[in-house]
């Protein structure tokens, strides 16, 4: 009875044992992941927030770079539009100068081949062959430095300002007007003219000249500071010249300028009649002044026809017999080009791009020169017209030196009003040109102050990014630590709550332990008095197995006796069941005899 006390006394008190160690190991398993868990997703926070300032800082440098790219495409797409509008105002200005440069020539070629019309008819045969031949020589040695390949395509090239061929297809009832000096018989254009001597009749003329009707210039429809600074790229003989060219040009130049000159000459009525009809049709008479001849200052003035009206009705004239009176023509005084003028200006300091873009603006306008009179000469191959390419002076602000002989040229043919225009002209040239000089140092000025604000803000703004970065990583580090106080609290909060848990188990354990006390004690009672009662029984069955030993021993010897009386009837049962089988046997056999007997008798019958 003691030792089984003293077992279930030891029992209880190791299975109390293991539950208590049982619960602090779940305890600690549990306290070990949750600080498993919390390293981990301190790690995970420690990757995001360095993942959100690597972005962020990416995102500054892309945002950075993106500016720095909008900035620089749009300087791209300012110098670029600026280069092609500088283009465009260069190759308009080559196309202008390139024709006001073809007028003169042809003008000027044009003053050399009149013939002389105060001579004898008998002698106007022989004057006619010798302008011919002098033309012929002029226009061949002012093309020999020409390539063929561009006189002989009439493609090469676009033609200048306005006489493109696919335009202006030039035939009998055009505007310009062909000379063909072989036959003259097959077009004569009857010239007015009016001399000191005399008048000369239109029907005594024996030949005709050919020349270029240029339409109204394009400067006519250009206003005042646009024209401006078209002429800022002249000089001032070139402006003067180029204004001669027209009527209305030279008053639109008079107006800007103040000039002060007067430029027309002869009958009020005459000339508002044409320049009426001129207005009608939207075209300009061109008229050429000689300016001496032989016998002392006699002027001859030739009229141009201008469209193909007007040359019918110069014909019709010429023709009828009642148009014999005389027409005084506009004098328009248009000097030579002067070659003592120095062709080589000082050098701009404008950027490559625009030398280049004005060498490619003067071949194009040489080529236009060229095609466009191979397009006039096409239709007529008796006459080679050929202009020589005149090379562009330098669009930039250039001193000219003039010589004395120059300028007393041009003090003889120019009037003292028109040079002091021209010197007008020079000095505001001049100051245009100190004025965009003082502009450009003024550019220059700005755009250094623009650069110096840009380097100081992004000096100040890398300043404030590095500022707002510290500020952005001191955040961060607040908030974890706030974040990791936070998570020790909530991992102290849950051990607390742990422990309480295991107080109020420990507690229950107790109470139970104090049960299970009170229960040992009773079923320890209850169990020694089961022991007496089963060691009584346990004698009881004792000493009923001896009894029953007893009887199973006499009723073995019973058995044994009955089992040999068993086996001795079964031997006689074996002996007699030998002796009826040996008999059956032999039973058998007879009655197989006694057939086969029986057999053989009925066969002796039957045969």
């Amino acid at each position: 009875m003691n030792c089984t006390s003293q077992t279930l006394r030891t029992l209880s008190e190791t299975s109390r044992n293991l539950l208590i160690h049982q619960e602090i190991s779940c305890v600690l398993d549990r306290v070990i992941c949750d600080i498993e868990i919390a390293h981990d997703l301190e790690t995970k926070i420690n990757q995001e927030m360095l993942i959100a300032q690597l972005r962020s800082q990416c995102s500054r440098a892309e945002k950075a770079l993106d500016e720095y790219k909008v900035m620089d495409q749009a300087k791209e797409n300012k110098k670029h539009h600026m280069g092609v509008q500088l283009l465009k105002d260069l190759f308009e200005l080559d196309k202008r100068l390139a024709e006001q440069e073809k007028q003169q020539i042809v003008i000027v070629d044009a003053a050399e081949d009149v013939p002389n019309h105060d001579s004898d008819v008998e002698s106007s045969g022989s004057k006619e062959d010798h302008c011919i031949s002098i033309a012929q020589e002029n226009l061949d040695g002012r093309t020999d430095g020409l390539p063929k390949e561009n006189m002989a395509s009439n493609d090469s090239f676009p033609i200048a300002n306005g006489l493109d061929a696919p335009d202006r297809n030039i035939g009998p009832d055009s505007k310009v007007e062909r000379v063909n000096v072989h036959q003259p018989s097959d077009e004569i254009t009857t010239l007015d003219a009016k001399t000191n001597r005399g008048q000369v009749q239109q029907n005594n003329m024996s030949s005709s000249v050919k020349l270029f009707s240029a339409e109204v210039p394009s400067l006519l429809s250009i206003s005042g500071p646009l024209l401006m600074s078209v002429f800022e790229f002249m000089d001032a003989l070139d402006i003067v010249n180029m204004a001669q060219t027209n009527v209305r040009l030279y008053s639109k130049v008079d107006s800007i300028f103040g000039l002060g000159g007067t430029i027309v000459a002869g009958s009020r009525s005459t000339d508002e009649n044409e320049y009426g009809e001129v207005a009608e049709a939207d075209a300009a008479v061109i008229v050429v002044d000689d300016d001496t001849d032989d016998e002392g200052g006699e002027e001859e003035t030739v009229k141009i026809a201008e469209s193909s009206n007007d040359f019918n009705q110069t014909s019709s004239a010429v023709e009828s017999p009642e148009s014999t009176h005389q027409t005084n023509a506009t004098i328009v005084s248009i000097p030579k080009p002067n070659s003592s003028i120095s062709d080589a200006p000082q050098k701009s300091s404008s950027t490559e791009v625009t030398e280049r873009s004005t060498r490619n603006a003067n071949s194009h306008t040489e080529g236009d020169m060229i095609q466009s009179t191979s397009a006039l000469s096409s239709n007529e191959p008796e006459v080679k017209v050929k202009i020589p390419i005149q090379k562009k002076r330098s669009t930039s602000t250039a001193i000219y030196s003039i010589s004395p002989a120059v300028a007393q040229s041009l003090a003889m043919k120019l009037s003292p009003a028109e040079l002091s225009a021209i010197i007008a002209m020079r000095d505001q040239l001049r100051k245009k040109g100190e004025e965009v000089i003082a502009m450009e140092q003024d550019f220059d000025d700005i755009t250094a102050q623009l650069e110096g604000t840009i380097s100081v803000k992004e000096i100040l703004t890398e300043k404030v990014g590095q500022l707002q970065n510290t500020l952005k990583c001191d955040r961060e580090i607040s908030a974890k630590i706030t974040r990791q106080t936070a998570s020790d609290q909530e991992v102290i909060a849950f051990l607390d709550e742990r422990v309480q848990e295991l107080e109020r188990t420990v507690e229950n354990l107790n109470a139970d332990q104090a049960t299970a006390g009170k229960s040992v004690e009773k079923i320890k009672f209850s169990s020694e008095r089961q022991v007496a009662v089963l060691s009584d029984m346990l004698a009881y069955e004792r000493e009923q197995k001896v009894d029953q030993e007893k009887e199973w021993r006499s009723t073995k010897k019973l058995l044994v006796k009955e089992v040999k009386h068993c086996r001795a009837q079964i031997m006689t049962l074996e002996a007699e069941r030998d002796g009826f089988r040996q008999e059956n046997n032999r039973l058998k056999e007879a009655m197989l005899s006694f057939g086969s007997m029986a057999g053989v008798k009925n066969r002796s019958f039957d045969n």
